[in-house]
């Protein structure tokens, strides 16, 4: 995208909340204190529940709220702005231009609810890449066309970007985007075009189907979809770690910890490991360009009908998006990417709402008394010795390295954490009952999420990876 994520502005960041912090500190004559408090002899929760008490904790660690509403004028701004470079011929720049303009237009509430998702999809095919669906759809577009009547600037944005994707031969991304013209559109006069242009793209997809014909090269080949693909079978699993293949053992040793041994020759290209992660987030560089949900980059991107903040790449990452993750941090995420705290805040944030508060609450305790009494080479094991990837427990047990951390580090782990917490409240979404029902936290709900915090703050350090791409 042109622009930096819609969430920056020039809001207080980390950096400038430390300072403040630490000026206050002075000033009130507490700064050797805080350090008789923060060190590694304390545990997570003594660290954070003494950084929570501090009145001058909250009076500069609070971080100022930004917004990423949407905006008809920026809107405006970006339609006029493909308009003109679609006349000039220049369609990755148009591209660009009309997917911001979608990004920044007022956008209806989808059906589904208030997190909601468009329930008529929930079951459908990939509709990116089944033609027969776009075929069959035809006769029933009218009768499930739903018309709004404030959204007409989002219509227009779908309808320009339908043009560059016309021109550039991308037909079937084309219809999709007609559809949610169409779809949004209150003028009728807007549709005849829109249908003209459908009925070619219908026309040329069958052509080349009937015929078999080979698709001319698409003049965005180079801007297309980040490819995704199917995980690879694994051979052979493990039996007590099923992401891993029978042909390694776990082996530790107290000077390294535990660490993964072949029990015999790995030929090239030999899979032995297959393991989706815990939870993911993207770098805040890459918000606008790739999906906030599977992270792959999009071409044509869809909106958050709530904010500027993200972008999904189909229906389906949008249903489980607004439905999940997204949900939890909708009206936060802004702040947190704002404050610049690096990509393991996010990660640690994302950590915490995908685990949920009951979870968290009915684990850590357990989780805990397993660091000191289970032996340290089967730390991360269930009680039917199995080491699950998708559970909690081996993301917790994962490494942070608490005793050889100097204080200051220690601190701003619990600074970092403190503004987590910070917003997990702030958005009114994470701490609720199982009938999804926010409730007040008490002081010991905090400091069980605060402490938890830390200790994933300094866990990512040591455990976190990047996947760099296009």
């Amino acid at each position: 995208m042109k622009e930096k994520p819609a969430a920056m502005d020039s809001s207080p960041n980390i950096t400038s909340l430390i300072s403040d912090f630490i000026t206050l500190l002075q000033t009130s004559g507490k700064s050797r204190e805080v350090f008789e408090h923060v060190g590694p002899s304390h545990s997570e929760e003594d660290m954070f529940s003494y950084l929570w008490s501090l009145q001058e904790a909250h009076q500069s660690l609070t971080p100022t709220p930004v917004s990423a509403k949407k905006s008809q004028d920026i809107a405006e701004s970006w339609l006029e702005r493909g308009e003109k470079e679609l006349f000039q011929g220049n369609l990755e720049e148009a591209l660009e231009s009309y997917s911001l303009s979608i990004l920044f237009a007022p956008h209806p509430p989808l059906p589904g609810g208030p997190g909601g998702s468009d329930v008529d999809r929930l079951d459908c095919p990939d509709r990116n890449n089944n033609f027969d669906i776009l075929i069959a759809d035809e006769g029933k577009e009218e009768g499930r066309r739903r018309t709004y009547r404030d959204f007409d600037l989002l219509a227009r944005g779908y309808g320009g970007r339908s043009a560059v994707l016309f021109e550039a031969g991308h037909y079937r991304k084309c219809i999709l985007d007609i559809d949610a013209a169409s779809n949004y559109s209150a003028d009728e006069s807007h549709r005849e075009p829109l249908a003209e242009r459908r009925a070619k793209c219908l026309a040329r997809l069958k052509a080349e189907e009937e015929n078999g014909k080979i698709p001319a090269k698409k003049k965005l080949a180079k801007l297309s979809d980040s490819a995704g693909s199917e995980a690879p079978e694994l051979p052979d699993p493990h039996p007590a770690i099923p992401a891993l293949g029978k042909v390694v053992r776990m082996a530790f040793a107290p000077s390294q910890g535990r660490y993964l041994i072949a029990g015999r020759d790995i030929g090239p290209g030999e899979t032995v490991c297959v393991e989706k992660s815990y939870c993911s987030a993207l770098h805040a560089q890459h918000l606008l360009t790739h999906c906030c949900v599977c992270l792959l980059r999009s071409l044509t991107p869809l909106p958050c009908p709530f904010c500027t903040a993200v972008i999904f790449c189909s229906e389906a990452c949008r249903t489980e998006g607004l439905a999940g993750c997204h949900w939890q941090e909708c009206n936060i995420l802004p702040t947190l990417v704002n404050l610049d705290m690096g990509a393991n805040s996010l990660l640690a944030y994302r950590i915490i709402t995908h685990t949920s508060y009951a979870t968290l609450k009915d684990l850590l305790l357990v989780l805990k008394s397993e660091e000191c009494t289970k032996p340290p080479e089967t730390i991360g094991f269930d009680e039917d010795g199995m080491y699950i990837s998708s559970s909690y427990r081996p993301v917790y047990h994962l490494v942070t390295n608490r005793k050889q951390r100097p204080p200051t580090d220690l601190l701003r782990r619990c600074i970092q954490a403190f503004v987590i917490t910070k917003l997990l409240l702030e958005s009114g979404r994470y701490f609720v009952k199982d009938d999804s029902g926010a409730f007040d936290p008490t002081l010991d709900d905090i400091v069980l999420v605060g402490s938890a915090l830390v200790h994933h703050m300094m866990n990512l350090l040591c455990n976190a990876y990047a996947i760099g791409g296009r």
